[in-house]
């Protein structure tokens, strides 16, 4: 199993099935520890105002510790936040309708990238056929390039021959 490094904090993850915060266009997914997926979570769906702020806050402050700089983790969670502080500002002034949550809580970003890297994930035959079109194509890139190598020389040879005689 290859190594699942928290896109966050950058901590290692031992999980099996880590939560997911978001899939690169290349079905590449970025994973998140418990503790920044908790957070995440308590960011989403706290239903007290300094929840939320403690969340967010924990998110930013393990940003900046570790020096994100792949942009679309940054992107993800800068619209998570976002979300998140537009809730947390409802929930102060009393304006928020929680039954909201139940309603949003199945089009969760973090839902519908885990949903996006089981769709991704390639099985063990197009794995296999991948691998061996990767090795026809290096075997042919192989071919063609010698064949031009020997050309190349060839024509050289030629020009020079004629200079020569």
């Amino acid at each position: 199993m290859r190594e699942r490094i928290c896109c966050i904090c950058k901590a290692q993850i031992e999980s099996e099935n880590p939560a997911v915060l978001t899939v690169s266009s290349l079905g590449n997914p970025r994973y998140l520890c418990d503790s920044c997926d908790a957070d995440f979570s308590s960011a989403l769906t706290a239903k007290e105002y300094s929840e939320i702020k403690d969340a967010v806050s924990a998110i930013g402050g393990k940003m900046e510790a570790s020096g994100v700089e792949d942009e679309l983790v940054i992107e993800e969670a800068g619209v998570i936040i976002e979300r998140a502080t537009a809730r947390a500002e409802a929930i102060r002034d009393g304006s928020y309708d929680f039954s909201l949550d139940e309603e949003s809580s199945e089009d969760s970003p973090l839902e519908e990238a885990e949903l996006l890297v089981e769709e991704a994930e390639e099985s063990e035959e197009e794995r296999e056929k991948r691998l061996q079109k990767e090795r026809y194509a290096k075997i042919f890139d192989t071919a063609t390039t010698w064949t031009i190598g020997i050309a190349i020389v060839a024509a050289i040879g030629y020009l020079i021959y004629k200079l020569i005689f």
